[in-house]
Order: C-alpha cells, then structure tokens, then sequence
C-alpha cells in the first residue's frame, strides 16, 4: 500500500523537479519489478511492486558522491535532436534509445508517446549527421532487420545479453547490437 501511494504520489507531482520528488522516483525505481520505467497512455508510471518488504531503498553515502558529481552536470529533458544539437567534433554521444520491436507484438511502449519507425528513421539521420560533422557515436538496440539496415553502413557488433525484465524467465537472454561510427 505504502509504494502505492508514493505512485500516486509521484504522479501527481510529474513536472515537479523537487528533492521530494526525486526521492519519490529513487523509492519507486528500488520497490518497483526489475527497476523498470514505463508509464500508462497518460504518462504516468505504472510498474508493479517488486514484492520485496525488505531491502533498502537508497544508500545515502552513494547519494552525496552522485550529487557531488554531477554538481556541473546540465540536464535536458528535450526530444533527442534537441540534446545533441550543440555536439562538436571530438565529442561522444551514446544513444541509448527505444529498441526496435523484435515482434510485432513485442512490448517498446515505456513512454506515452512511444517511438515509432519514423522515430527510428530521425535518430538514423541524426546518427548521420552528427557522424559527418565528426562527432564520436555509439548506439545499442535490439539486433533487429530494421536496425541492422538503418546503420548497415556503420560499424555493427552482435553482442548476447541477459535481460532481467522480460517475464518469462526463460526468455531473457538475446541479441543486441552496439553500433559505431568509429
């Protein structure tokens, strides 16, 4: 009931970037099934409780190093072509973003908005663009058809994995992809 309701909590506080609510989401990302974030078609987190009435939910020593780290970090919460609209040469950028649907029924949807196969078509233009203009680039995805042909003409590495989400525990190991374009 307790996780519940820091949920609904949460929630309610969506656009609030206050301590508050960041404890709520460190709370909800430690209580929650396999640490997983997805939301419902109105944008709001819905991950069941992990069922675990033991543990902690942070450990405050880690908290401060992080803060201390990131003191000069600038933050974006914008679409993807906004965030690395200022990368210049030499610089890194690592695209982690939505995978590619391995079935036409494989679950992707952990925003509200989803990505779609345009998405998927902007982020390889993006992926061009910023490897002309001599930005570093790594991607990972799903080892999919559709990826393998968007950047057949960068550097692909088949890579096994285990997944810890998928909840049929036989199935959480497979294939992904790193992708460079160096």
């Amino acid at each position: 009931a307790y996780y519940y309701r820091i949920g609904e909590d949460f929630n309610v506080s969506l656009r609030c970037n206050t301590p508050s609510q960041a404890a709520r989401f460190i709370y909800l990302n430690k209580h929650c099934f396999n640490g997983l974030y997805r939301v419902n078609k109105k944008g709001q987190f819905n991950v069941p409780f992990n069922g675990k009435l033991s543990g902690g939910s942070f450990d405050a020593d880690h908290l401060r190093a992080v803060s201390k780290q990131i003191q000069s970090v600038w933050f974006k919460c914008v679409d993807f072509e906004q965030t690395v609209h200022d990368a210049l040469p030499g610089d890194f950028v690592f695209i982690d973003s939505p995978y590619a649907p391995l079935t036409p029924t494989s679950f992707v949807d952990y925003t509200k908005e989803g990505f779609a196969y345009e998405d998927h078509l902007r982020l390889t233009r993006v992926f061009k663009e910023l490897s002309d203009s001599g930005v570093r680039c790594m991607l990972t995805n799903h080892d999919t058809e559709l990826i393998r042909e968007l950047y057949k003409d960068y550097n692909i590495r088949v890579v096994d994995v285990r997944r810890s989400i998928n909840r049929d525990g036989n199935n959480r190991t497979g294939k992904e992809v790193i992708i460079t374009n160096y």
